[in-house]
C-alpha cells in the first residue's frame, strides 16, 4: 500500500493520482500508518515546517528505519538528500546527493518546463525547486533540464526537484510503484 505523507504539503493531488489508477493507498501522519506501507511519496511543500513537525510527532525516527522505497518530491527530495545547503539542515541522508534549497527561484519565479527524461512526462512545475547533484556514481540520474539532474533514483529512493503531481500525469507514480 502506497503511503502519502500528509504533515504538510502538496498531498491531496498524489491521492487523486494513485485514485486514478487504483493503486491502494493511505495517508500518513503517525508512525502506525507509517507502518502500514509498502512505500511512501513525501511530497512537495516546505521542508523546514516538515522536518519541525516530523521531529514533533516522532515520525522522524520512524522514517530513519523505514527500508521501503521512498519518493521525496521537491521538499521531500531535500529531506531525502544527504547534503542540504542554502541554508544546511539535517536530512535523512537516504540518497547520496546534494540539495541546494530554493535554486531555482522564489516562488514568484516558479515556472512551467518540459525536462529531458526516459519517460514521456508533459510539462511539469518548479516551485521555489532545490537543485540536486548526485554525490556519487550510485545515484542514477532519470531526468535533466538544460543538463542539470532534476529526477534520479538510487536503489529504493528516488527524488525529484519538480511537481509531477500538479498536472495530474501517472507516468511517475507508476514507475515509483514498480521499485
Amino acid at each position: 500500500m502506497f503511503g502519502v505523507l500528509a504533515v504538510q504539503g502538496a498531498v491531496t493531488p498524489h491521492l487523486k493520482i494513485l485514485e486514478k489508477v487504483n493503486v491502494p493507498f493511505t495517508t500518513v501522519r503517525t508512525s502506525e500508518e507509517l507502518a502500514s506501507t509498502s512505500r511512501l511519496i513525501i511530497p512537495g511543500g516546505e521542508s523546514t515546517t516538515m522536518l519541525k513537525i516530523l521531529r514533533q510527532s516522532g515520525l522522524w525516527q520512524s522514517l530513519m528505519e523505514y527500508k521501503n522505497p521512498i519518493w521525496g518530491i521537491c521538499a521531500g527530495a531535500i529531506l531525502l538528500s544527504k547534503e542540504v545547503t542554502h541554508p544546511e539542515q539535517p536530512s535523512l541522508g537516504f540518497i547520496e546527493t546534494k540539495a541546494i534549497r530554493n535554486a531555482y527561484g522564489s516562488q514568484r519565479e516558479s515556472f512551467t518546463a518540459t525536462i529531458d527524461s526516459k519517460f514521456k512526462l508533459p510539462p511539469v512545475d518548479f516551485i521555489r525547486a532545490p537543485k540536486l547533484s548526485p554525490l556519487s556514481k550510485n545515484v542514477e540520474v532519470l531526468g535533466t533540464l538544460n543538463e542539470e539532474p532534476v529526477l534520479m533514483k538510487q536503489g529504493r529512493i528516488m527524488i525529484s526537484s519538480f511537481h509531477i503531481e500538479l498536472c495530474g500525469d501517472p507516468t511517475l507514480h507508476l514507475y515509483f510503484n514498480e521499485i
